[in-house]
């Protein structure tokens, strides 16, 4: 009996052994895509983040009167409610 039950654990361990031999222990394959993947994703939303800034840009482009707004220059036609008075005490030198 105990004959027997050696050479039965002798073969569960020898099955054992060969089942993690089958497994891969190390999948750099798996883990490249999943980086590869990765990237894409962080690609991608940077991508649509720069369309959805360029057409905000675009769409409402009251930012750019704002730019180089000077009180005390010439009035830009584009943007009439900025207003520019070149008499103001504090524009003269």
């Amino acid at each position: 009996m105990a004959l027997n039950f050696s050479r039965l654990t002798d073969t569960i361990h020898s099955i054992r052994n060969d089942i993690s031999a089958l497994i891969p222990q190390n999948d750099l394959d798996r883990d490249w895509q999943l980086a590869i993947r990765r990237l894409e994703i962080c690609s991608l939303v940077f991508y649509i983040s720069l369309l959805v800034a360029t057409m905000l840009l675009f769409f409402f482009h009251d930012w750019y009167c704002y730019i180089g707004y000077n009180p005390c220059g010439q009035q830009n036609l584009n943007c009439p409610w900025l207003a520019s008075d070149p008499s103001s005490t504090s524009c003269l030198n």
